[in-house]
């Protein structure tokens, strides 16, 4: 027995995403879509994402390590 597919590309993307444990929201996914759709280089697109995840993880840590000094 076989699932339709989605009918609403969002909820297409969001499968996949969930698939892939991209960790991006519905809001997320939308407003990628939306980039893309606008002429936004999808490579570029993953680039910041990914320097935007690097930069939150460095700032958590520092944090941390601040409220252990």
């Amino acid at each position: 027995m076989s699932s339709s597919p989605p009918s609403d590309p969002l909820d297409a993307v969001s499968s996949i995403s969930s698939i892939l444990n991209t960790g991006l929201d519905r809001p997320s996914l939308k407003a990628v879509m939306d980039l893309i759709d606008s002429g936004v280089s999808p490579e570029a697109l993953v680039a910041v994402i990914t320097e935007l995840r690097s930069e939150k993880v460095t700032s958590e840590k520092d944090n941390e390590k601040k409220e252990f000094t």
